[in-house]
C-alpha cells in the first residue's frame, strides 16, 4: 500500500513540475565531440551493467566525446574503470549541502556545460529525482523517454517502443 502512495505521490510530482517547467523542444544536433553526461542513479548490478552497451554506442558514433556518469557510489566500483567512461561522479541524495549532494551536483552540472545530458533510466518506471537533475542540468539537449508527464522536462523525449 505504501508503495503505491509513493508511485502516486511522484507521479502527481512529476506532472505538476512539468506542467510548470516544460523544456523546449528542439531537434538534437550535436557537434564533433560533445560532452555527454549520463544520469543513472540505480545501483543494482544489473542495471548498471545494462548501460555498459549505451557507452559503447556513443563513444562508436562520437569517438571524441567526453562521456560522464553521474550514479550511486556503488558504481564506483563496478564502471570506475571502465575504458568508456571519462569522468565519473557520485551522486549522494541524503547529503543535501555536501559535496556529492544534489545542490552541489546541479552546481557542478550546471558549470560543466554539458551539450548532451541523457536520463540513463529505466524507462517504464521512471525516476523522478533523475528526470529533475536531467532538466535542471543546465544541458544543451536534454533526453529521456516519453513515459506520461516525463515526457515534458526533457529537449528531446524519445518515445517508447
Amino acid at each position: 500500500m505504501f508503495k503505491a502512495i509513493e508511485r502516486w505521490g511522484r507521479l502527481y510530482l512529476t506532472k505538476l513540475f512539468a506542467f510548470f517547467l516544460r523544456s523546449t523542444q528542439k531537434d538534437l544536433t550535436l557537434g564533433v565531440s560533445p560532452k555527454i553526461l549520463i544520469i543513472r542513479l540505480d545501483q543494482r548490478v544489473g542495471n548498471l551493467i545494462m548501460l555498459t552497451p549505451m557507452l559503447h554506442s556513443l563513444k562508436s558514433h562520437f569517438g571524441e566525446c567526453h562521456i560522464t556518469l553521474l550514479a550511486q557510489p556503488a558504481a564506483e566500483k563496478l564502471l570506475g574503470d571502465h575504458p568508456c567512461i571519462d569522468e565519473l561522479m557520485c551522486f549522494r541524495k541524503n547529503e543535501l549541502f555536501g559535496s556529492s549532494g544534489p545542490l552541489q551536483t546541479l552546481l557542478t552540472m550546471r558549470r560543466n556545460r554539458f551539450d548532451l545530458v541523457i536520463d540513463g533510466g529505466n524507462p517504464t518506471d521512471p525516476s523522478t529525482t533523475q528526470s529533475l537533475l536531467t532538466r535542471f542540468s543546465g544541458g544543451k539537449h536534454t533526453l529521456g523517454f516519453a513515459h506520461g508527464p516525463f515526457a515534458g522536462l526533457y529537449s528531446f523525449p524519445h518515445p517508447l517502443n
